[in-house]
């Protein structure tokens, strides 16, 4: 509430611009909004019949020695008079520290796992109203959060040369072509302004000019910033629908394919960044690292597998039902949308871990009836009913427990409920039936040997290899 009144409402009229005056009048207002959110919950809980005490905020701010530097800061913030000053140390310093980083990525995060469920509640709904507000003006106006940046390359001061801002024209028509794509703004959007301005608003100049000496009047009214440096690196900025991996990737082709038809020695068109050119980066390299990592991964499992069981055919029967869980795994996540991502890639690496833990289980215990005549059939029936109910139980209850994400708000967090529950059933359905049927197919029949007795209940008896693990 004070960054809302003394420092936002105080500098709202000092900007040079309407347009900057009213991005900080709704910037006060969003806070003034949070402080609401914050006392009403106050009220609420303070009146209701739970242990809360809600004046003690008012004492841990004002004499609690941790929270003293974090006063001065704000309050010697009330203070600046500069609204450029004010404007930055509030929202690029302060805000990021203490409001993103302190607030969303410490606080919110740890706060239930300490029993703390009130906090990530309040906090929680105080940032539901910048979320909304995001996502109206992503919804309603041709703007967007996710920017893709290209950098047209020119010598210095080459980005005033005709070809460059016909380049330019071109990429833009081929660009927003592209399904996904919004708008683009680029140097040669101002030249057509600036131009057309120039001569009354008249249509027939909305062109770019051929003329040296008319392009240089536009160059002196467009933005600095999509000069470029020395006009040697000029900004070309693409506005999404969007970051999705196919929307991403369409865009990356079609600069990639101007590119190799345009460049020259004038100008060179390439993929620089902006939030999606970055995470567009990120895929690529994951696409990469995908098929590198699983094959990593498994060949890892089967030389451990292969130093413990000396045997090809027994890492085969283990290894074929991962592989299989990996490959339907990834069919899941198509179907559900999801994409090969930072987030992503490791859970297909966590299918493989759990797996290969029952599949070790299960085959250890059916080995050792094996190994005491039974015949497979036999030693099945017996495994599954000793060491295959305690995984049967370890992998309902791990995916009864990541079932209950399918609930969350979070789509993230709901998707990799669904997909890690899927997972955890099918490591146990391929332990408990692939395996043994592998081992009939791959391994050689047993010996006739006598059969030695064993009681009737042998898991009450035998010490074998049980799913006591760390899960």
């Amino acid at each position: 509430n004070g960054m809302a009144l003394h420092v936002f409402t105080a500098i709202q009229r000092s900007g040079p611009s309407n347009m900057i005056n009213t991005a900080v009048a709704v910037n006060a207002a969003h806070k003034m909004r949070f402080a609401q959110d914050l006392a009403l919950f106050n009220l609420d809980l303070s009146e209701s019949e739970l242990p809360f005490e809600g004046s003690v905020h008012r004492e841990v701010w004002q004499q609690a020695p941790e929270w003293q530097p974090t006063r001065r800061m704000v309050e010697e913030l009330t203070a600046v008079h500069d609204w450029c000053e004010a404007l930055f140390a509030s929202n690029v310093v302060f805000e990021q520290l203490v409001g993103q980083l302190f607030r969303s990525e410490l606080v919110m995060q740890i706060a239930a796992k300490n029993g703390d469920y009130i906090t990530p509640t309040i906090v929680g709904t105080g940032e539901y109203d910048y979320n909304r507000d995001a996502a109206y003006l992503v919804e309603h106006y041709a703007t967007s959060t996710d920017v893709f940046v290209v950098m047209a390359e020119t010598p210095p001061q080459g980005c005033r040369d005709y070809q460059v801002l016909a380049g330019m024209d071109l990429l833009a028509a081929e660009l927003e072509r592209v399904p996904g794509v919004q708008r683009s703004v680029s140097m040669s959007d101002f030249a057509y302004r600036v131009l057309a301005a120039n001569n009354e608003g008249n249509p027939k100049w909305y062109a770019i000019s051929r003329n040296k000496y008319a392009l240089g009047g536009a160059f002196q009214k467009t933005p600095k910033e999509y000069i470029g440096n020395g006009c040697a690196m000029t900004p070309f900025v693409v506005y999404l629908n969007d970051h999705k991996a196919a929307t991403l990737a369409a865009v990356m082709a079609t600069v990639r394919d101007f590119a190799a038809r345009h460049d020259s020695d004038k100008v060179r068109f390439t993929l620089v960044g902006g939030n999606a050119g970055i995470e567009a980066a990120t895929n690529e390299v994951i696409r990469d690292a995908d098929h590198t990592m699983l094959l990593l991964v498994y060949a890892i499992v089967a030389v451990l597998l292969l130093i413990e069981f000396r045997s090809l055919r027994v890492t085969l029967c283990i290894v074929l039902p991962l592989y299989i869980t990996s490959v339907l795994c990834e069919a899941i996540m198509a179907w559900m949308g999801l994409g090969v991502k930072v987030a992503t890639l490791p859970v297909i690496a966590l299918g493989v871990g759990i797996g290969v833990d029952y599949g070790i289980y299960i085959y250890n215990r059916l080995q050792s009836y094996l190994n005491h005549g039974h015949p497979l059939a036999e030693a099945y029936l017996l495994t599954v009913s000793s060491t295959g109910r305690a995984v049967a139980f370890t992998g309902l209850t791990l995916a009864v427990g990541v079932l209950t994400w399918v609930g969350s708000a979070i789509k993230f967090q709901a998707d990799m409920g669904l997909l890690l529950t899927f997972m955890f059933l099918w490591n146990m359905v391929g332990a408990l039936v692939l395996l043994p049927a592998l081992a009939r197919l791959l391994l050689p029949a047993p010996r006739s040997t006598a059969q030695t007795a064993l009681p009737s209940h042998p898991s009450r008896h035998l010490q074998g290899t049980e799913c006591h693990d760390s899960h």
